[in-house]
């Protein structure tokens, strides 16, 4: 299905308080003919807890999208190395489940604001990737 990819994620942060870190991102997605890249950068709260605990937190970045050829068949022709840059922002949420004192598996759902559109030239053709929507697990290791 063209409306669902495959992600990597990777990020680095800081723990600034007891309930608060920032986090600095780099996230690859492949979706279709489409390579979307973010650069993005998060502030989190997150509950305190044992086991389980909650977060929240809003994203701020920039967002590169590249077609590996073109996306519409009468377009062929038409095509040029297409590359876009935006400014990205959104909201994550998600559920740590802690494994030990360092160790937590995370599940987070984000939504991207993205806001690129794809103009095909020599018509009035328009793509636009505007709402990125992620579901993710993962590892976050504390040092």
């Amino acid at each position: 299905d063209e409306a669902s990819g495959n992600i990597v994620d990777i990020g680095a942060g800081v723990v600034l308080n007891k309930n608060l870190t920032a986090t600095g991102n780099i996230q690859h997605t492949k979706q279709g003919l489409a390579k979307i890249t973010n650069l993005y950068a998060g502030i989190n709260y997150i509950t305190s807890g044992e086991t389980i605990r909650f977060k929240i937190g809003a994203i701020a970045g920039v967002s590169m999208l590249k077609w590996s050829e073109a996306p519409l068949e009468f377009a062929r022709d038409n095509y040029e190395d297409i590359k876009q840059e935006a400014v990205l922002y959104g909201a994550q949420v998600g559920i740590l489940f802690g494994f030990s004192d360092n160790l937590d598996m995370t599940l987070k759902a984000q939504g991207l604001m993205l806001n690129q559109t794809l103009e095909v030239k020599d018509t009035q053709n328009t793509l636009e990737h505007g709402l990125q929507t992620n579901i993710m697990v993962g590892l976050r290791y504390k040092i």
